[in-house]
């Protein structure tokens, strides 16, 4: 429950350091998927309770005694850390909060902590810094194209090094190309291949049932779904979890009806690097044709993206 309250958290603050001129190079980092201790996970849920009755000080004052406590490179830290970041930036104290998202970065050296400093320096006025870890995150594996087409990026749109780097993302994602083909078995042991989809458009989404985005986007996938099904729509889910009873319950508690490839199919791993997946939540829009057109679209970007290509 922590995993999935913490990875859902907010993004975006700032604060300059002197270490902050560079992105450093990506240390080993702790795996995503790593637990908070019961103790961090206990002090989480008291200063997010109290977030919520809008006592942000004194939330503010036990992350850092516990930071203070927690002083090692671990999962622990950098847990505490994305609350403190999150804290501070819902008070527009950038400052504060960059220094919390450069640790972090550097703690879990995913893609999305180094866009977070990006975004960061961004709101603070500081372009330049914000392209050098912008270019980190795009060292680092950036995926999301249609991130980088957010409002958010306007102030950088006619920068050259950053429509080098949106481009470097785009041609990773492989937009424009024929999707990527695939064949698989669902839990239930259908047999679900690209070629079956031809003529319809078809949604690849990548998720776990231990992913707070993943789990906070579903409801909007399944208004999608409903939507549009009987236009010639249809989504395939590659789940990070076992074939087993929790997964089961969890789709039937929640109604999802469409195909689900779990992790323990035979050519699951297959699929995650044909589309070079390696972080979640992830999806790929595909149209009739065949080609990939966007990718990791949520909300009602991903809605108006389906409406549109069914139209085509």
């Amino acid at each position: 429950m922590q995993r999935m309250v913490l990875l859902a958290l907010a993004i975006s603050t700032a604060a300059a350091l002197c270490a902050a001129q560079e992105p450093p190079s990506p240390p080993s980092g702790v795996p995503l998927r790593e637990e908070t201790t019961p103790e961090v996970g206990a002090i989480l849920n008291h200063v997010l309770s109290l977030r919520d009755q809008g006592k942000t000080e004194n939330a503010l004052k036990i992350l850092d005694d516990a930071l203070f406590k927690h002083r090692d490179k671990t999962y622990d830290r950098y847990a505490l850390l994305s609350v403190k970041f999150e804290l501070l930036s819902n008070l527009s104290k950038y400052q504060e909060a960059l220094e919390a998202a450069i640790e972090k970065a550097n703690i879990v050296t995913s893609p999305r902590q180094a866009l977070n400093v990006a975004q960061v320096f961004l709101k603070m006025g500081d372009l330049e810094h914000s392209l050098e870890w912008l270019e980190a995150s795009v060292n680092r594996g950036l995926q999301s194209y249609a991130i980088l087409e957010d409002d958010t990026y306007r102030p950088l749109r006619d920068n050259p090094r950053f429509r080098s780097l949106a481009e470097t993302v785009k041609k990773r994602n492989g937009l424009g190309l024929p999707a990527k083909p695939f064949q698989d078995k669902t839990i239930l042991g259908q047999e679900v291949t690209l070629e079956k989809y031809k003529g319809k458009v078809l949604l690849l989404d990548f998720w776990a049932t231990w992913c707070g985005p993943c789990l906070a986007e579903m409801p909007n996938l399944k208004r999608c779904y409903d939507e549009f099904k009987d236009k010639g729509f249809e989504i395939v889910g590659f789940a990070e979890n076992e074939n087993d009873d929790a997964l089961k319950e969890y789709l039937k508690k929640n109604s999802i009806t469409w195909p689900i490839v779990s992790k323990d199919a035979g050519y699951y791993e297959a699929v995650l690097l044909s589309y070079a997946v390696k972080n979640i939540p992830a999806s790929f829009l595909i149209d009739r044709t065949g080609i990939l057109r966007h990718v990791n679209l949520t909300g009602d970007s991903l809605r108006n993206a389906i409406d549109q290509l069914i139209k085509e």
